[in-house]
């Protein structure tokens, strides 16, 4: 048996990266240089024949995940399965987290599938479903495997934080099991960003609320402040440089707000504490059954909070696979760094671009 795993409707058709122990190749385009077998190849042609889009014509952006050089496609390991997951959920959370339209690429478009196959049967055998799971058999000739009309082709051309992407996949590589929740958050991450047929978006509110308790490890009790000082700690706000309008530095630490929560207890927090207040307020007024309006799910300057919370995990990962060694930033030229010997220029330009979030919760 043999068995292959691939994104049936990866948002790119030229597409052949390597990250970490993961290749990843558009298979119609890259099939002859990377799979020499050519039986082996021509029974995957039969099968990635079968995925048509609502006009039966073959999907051109079937891309294969090959993990440790694997391209006699041999059954993997069940760690090596779960860690092509967990490579697909992180290129899924960094291509998401700069789908600024809500219209260029959503989850689905990072669906990874399983497919087990011999080299002498004329069928194909797959699983359906979630909750509920299938097992089909089809003949080839009979099968067709059509793509839902709600994964839609982005008009945008494809792109993700490549940064992000190769701290993920350093984190993966080192099987370190206290890191093991951090893939948890980009699961529920993943959920939140999905486009299926009746999900709501209140819904998507919460998912990405759940990611974020899974981030912070949250206790049961008193999680909005555990929430807000979490997240401050995380970022260092104590840390931040404000600036004036000539870009001075003006203050280190970014001012502490004194006002009432949603309860009418006055806290103490900058604008990042009570953006998480907000949010985590919304969750609750979610779940809790109240009625959501609107604006409800805008803040006071009327931006998306589920948006805004999308930036900011990304903010917050950032920071955290910084300070667990697996993000590194690149260094300056030898002259750069003897002008400049205590600043790390590419650190300090995605650190603004970051703080850009700002704009839109103060």
């Amino acid at each position: 048996m043999h068995q292959f795993s691939f994104l049936p409707y990866f948002p790119s058709t030229d597409f052949d990266m390597r990250v970490g122990r993961l290749h990843l190749l558009s298979f119609w385009k890259y099939k002859d240089a990377y799979i020499p077998d050519q039986t082996l190849r021509e029974k995957l042609e039969r099968i990635c024949q079968l995925y048509v889009d609502t006009k039966l014509e073959t999907l051109d952006e079937l891309t294969i995940a090959v993990i440790d050089g694997n391209y006699s496609l041999t059954p993997p390991t069940d760690e090596q399965r779960r860690d092509i997951q967990r490579y697909a959920d992180a290129l899924n959370f960094c291509s998401v987290i700069l789908n600024e339209t809500n219209r260029a690429y959503t989850s689905d478009n990072f669906l990874l599938l399983h497919q087990n196959f011999t080299l002498t049967e004329d069928a194909i055998v797959y699983t359906t479903g979630s909750y509920v799971r299938l097992q089909n058999w089809q003949p080839f000739e009979t099968a067709k495997l059509i793509k839902p009309s709600y994964i839609q082709d982005s008009i945008f051309r494809y792109r993700f934080d490549e940064t992000l992407l190769q701290a993920f996949a350093s984190t993966i590589d080192a099987h370190n099991n206290d890191d093991d929740y951090l893939f948890m958050v980009l699961e529920w991450f993943r959920y939140a960003y999905m486009n299926v047929e009746g999900f709501s978006y209140p819904n998507r509110v919460v998912l990405l609320a759940t990611a974020y308790e899974v981030f912070f490890q949250l206790p049961d009790f008193g999680k909005t402040d555990a929430f807000a000082t979490r997240l401050e700690a995380l970022l260092k706000v104590d840390q931040m440089n404000v600036h004036d309008k000539q870009h001075r530095i003006i203050q280190t630490g970014l001012p502490i707000i004194r006002k009432a929560n949603a309860l009418g207890k006055v806290k103490e927090n900058t604008i990042y504490g009570w953006w998480a207040r907000a949010f985590y307020d919304l969750r609750s007024k979610i779940v809790h059954g109240s009625e959501v309006v609107k604006g409800d799910l805008l803040n006071h300057n009327d931006v998306e909070h589920f948006q805004i919370g999308v930036k900011m995990l990304q903010f917050c990962f950032y920071r955290l696979l910084e300070d667990k060694g697996h993000l590194i930033y690149r260094q300056s030229s030898p002259e750069v760094q003897a002008a400049f010997p205590n600043v790390n220029f590419d650190k300090l330009f995605k650190e603004n671009d970051l703080r850009d979030i700002e704009e839109l919760i103060k």
